[in-house]
């Protein structure tokens, strides 16, 4: 008796540090993650996009694969296309977003959004890879548009965000083509989020249930019964 006593006190045990280890995780951001996505739509001639004239919409020039990067959080520390600031800067606004010290300002996708009435879906680096497009992207009011797939449903709202000098700004024109693809109109090269409507059905941590409250009803269960179990014990003592 006195070994499954001492092993369920330590079970108790366990189950009580475990659960302020979920605790501390409650501000992590559940949704991005070492991904591969999203990944350039490369079309015909190997052209993935275009740069236009910001004011009239004309086409200025073509974006070829060779061109331009897109570094996923799963090849950060494996690309050896991303510079390594912009390597840090990714893993700077991963690790902010991630221990909850940073938010996406809702309020600037939307007016009256809340932030947690989104969620961010993925979080990559966009590089150029060319000499030319640099000068022709810099002057202001010169854009490029890319079709990227992130593996969206047809019908959800999705926006997109570039950080830069310390702060998001939202992407002006982005839209869903319902195949699981965004095109999407850049001004800059830096670190960009997409970010969908949060669904209120399902539970931001990705379980059916709180698993702290579940930590600490197992604590209380397991305190029951081992208090029950030594009660009896006694009785069944005192009764020979």
């Amino acid at each position: 008796m006195k070994r499954l006593l001492c092993f369920s006190l330590v079970l108790l045990l366990s189950i009580a540090m475990i659960c302020p280890a979920f605790a501390a995780d409650d501000t992590f951001v559940p949704s991005i993650s070492y991904k591969d996505y999203p990944q350039i739509v490369i079309g015909e001639d190997d052209v993935i996009g275009v740069v236009r004239d910001q004011e009239t919409g004309e086409i200025l020039d073509n974006i070829y694969a060779s061109c331009l990067v897109i570094t996923p959080l799963s090849k950060v520390h494996t690309s050896t296309e991303i510079s390594e600031p912009a390597r840090q800067m990714l893993l700077h606004v991963y690790e902010k977003l991630s221990d909850g010290s940073m938010q996406i300002p809702a309020e600037k996708l939307e007016e009256g959004l809340e932030p947690d009435e989104v969620t961010v879906r993925e979080l990559f680096d966009l590089s150029w890879l060319c000499e030319e497009h640099p000068e022709m992207v810099a002057p202001q009011g010169v854009v490029f548009e890319v079709t990227l797939r992130v593996n969206v449903d047809e019908d959800q709202q999705v926006y997109a965000m570039t950080y830069k000098n310390d702060q998001w700004n939202p992407i002006v024109n982005v839209v869903n083509n319902g195949n699981g693809t965004v095109t999407c109109t850049f001004e800059d090269l830096c670190p960009v989020a997409f970010i969908v409507g949060a669904d209120k059905d399902v539970p931001p941590a990705g379980d059916m249930f709180n698993v702290e409250a579940f930590g600490w009803l197992a604590l209380m269960v397991g305190a029951a019964v081992t208090l029950t179990f030594v009660l009896f014990q006694r009785r069944k003592e005192n009764e020979r």
